[in-house]
């Protein structure tokens, strides 16, 4: 019928727009647990984490379908400004077609600051290469809720500025221990810190 083959042709014409799309990343994610709850907050270039956990575990979205069946922690390179290339990711996986997850096997070393680039390998459904902005640079000191590349006292009065106030994707950062909870033991967590320092993002 008229209507099956229309129905047919659409088909056609999304898998061919499908494997012809050229993929870009859309944002980037830092995930952490607090209190037993997975977090996940944006990320930007210049992101400082404060988090005494570190950085363990980033996502990717991108605008297309890409090639899920990449999962070689190979195709995603991290180098440390002082500490130099880091192991690989212990996994990659993929949640639905457009968002890829990066696990760590440990933190990264604090106190440095790192370029996480996506490899060659990371491709759309139909094998189109990334194109823009495959980086992403970002700091690990902890203790630096202000994110000026120094732990010190106007650390202590950002956490403090948010203590009482529930954890979320905007504010996760300040709940410096984990804990679940914005309280003064964050503000122990910053003491501890202060007089730490990391190079800035180029």
């Amino acid at each position: 019928s008229t209507l099956s083959s229309s129905s047919a042709a659409s088909d056609v014409y999304k898998r061919q727009v499908t494997r012809l799309s050229v993929p870009a990343v859309m944002s980037w994610e830092i995930g952490a647990v607090h209190g037993g709850n997975e977090v996940w907050s944006p990320l930007a270039d210049g992101y400082v984490e404060p988090r005494v956990e570190g950085v363990t575990s980033l996502r990717v979205s991108f605008d297309s379908e890409m090639d899920t069946s990449m999962t070689d922690p190979a195709n995603v390179s991290i180098v440390g400004v002082n500490n130099g290339p880091q192991p690989a990711a212990c996994t990659i996986s993929w949640s639905g077609s457009t968002l890829m997850i990066i696990d760590l096997c440990t933190a990264l070393p604090d106190e440095d600051t790192y370029t996480v680039t996506l490899g060659a390998g990371v491709v759309s459904a139909g094998g189109c290469p990334l194109a823009g902005d495959v980086s992403l640079c970002l700091v690990a000191l902890a203790g630096d809720a202000n994110a000026n590349c120094a732990a010190n006292a106007q650390d202590l009065l950002a956490v403090r500025a948010q203590i009482g106030e529930t954890v979320g994707p905007a504010n996760a950062k300040y709940d410096v221990n984990c804990n679940g909870t914005i309280n003064a033991q964050d503000l122990l967590a910053v003491r501890a810190c202060v007089g730490h320092s990391a190079p800035t993002c180029p």
